[in-house]
């Protein structure tokens, strides 16, 4: 005979499930370089496992170090099924178990970018600051062209004839050969316009306080209307 005679099994059902892979780059690479953009193939892989230990996996990882790299990397990389902790779930099958990754490391340089403005607000308004959301732009490119590069410029921005303050997404000029190390092209300018203030100002010779006169030297000075703006 034998005790107890009944069992409870608890039956979880086999399940796959396709998941696009996440690339993970670790270190930074050589000083002057930065990373771009890693390609992964295949993009998606298929795990399969319980069904409860399945519907935990929140991502499926590469990970690939580019510490004081220089140049392209490409390797084909183990893979993870990782949870919402980030703990490795070794009940899960990933297939493929593993995928090649290449990832682009570009020479770069941060180059100062110069507002370029154009036109004149009119009369009784003038420019009181410009920002810019970002000052320097890390580009790439050819290194002989990269080298020569002190600026960059934005497309024209025209405050002819414009009496607000106004906010814009402009674009960068670039030269030929040189990207962004990012994909955006862009940067966001605020221009402040404030509307001049004149007042009119009596000063006399009493007002006035004047320093490093040479000694043989007179000043003949009469009461002077000025404008301050």
């Amino acid at each position: 005979d034998f005790y107890p005679k009944e069992i409870m099994v608890n039956l979880d059902a086999m399940v796959e499930d396709q998941i696009p892979v996440t690339v993970e780059v670790k270190g930074k690479p050589k000083e002057g370089f930065a990373v771009k953009d890693p390609v992964v193939k295949p993009e998606a892989v298929f795990i399969k496992g319980p069904r409860s230990k399945v519907d935990i996996v929140k991502k499926v990882v590469a990970t690939i170090d580019v510490s004081g790299k220089d140049n392209k990397i490409a390797n084909t990389v183990p893979l993870k099924a990782l949870d919402s902790k980030g703990n490795v779930q070794k009940d899960v099958t990933v297939w493929p178990k593993t995928v090649e990754v290449s990832i682009p490391i570009v020479p770069v340089n941060s180059i100062p970018i110069v507002p370029n403005i154009i036109g004149n607000p009119p009369e009784g308004y003038s420019i009181k600051s410009v920002k810019l959301e970002k000052t320097k732009m890390p580009i790439t490119g050819d290194s002989s062209v990269l080298g020569n590069i002190s600026n960059i410029t934005t497309e024209p921005i025209n405050v002819e004839g414009v009496t607000r303050s106004f906010e814009r997404e402009v674009r960068l000029i670039l030269p030929q050969g040189i990207q962004p190390v990012s994909d955006r092209n862009t940067v966001k300018i605020s221009i402040e316009i404030e509307k001049m203030i004149t007042k009119k100002v009596t000063l006399s010779l009493n007002d006035l306080i004047i320093d490093n006169l040479p000694q043989d030297a007179k000043i003949d000075t009469e009461v002077s209307n000025v404008v301050l703006t």
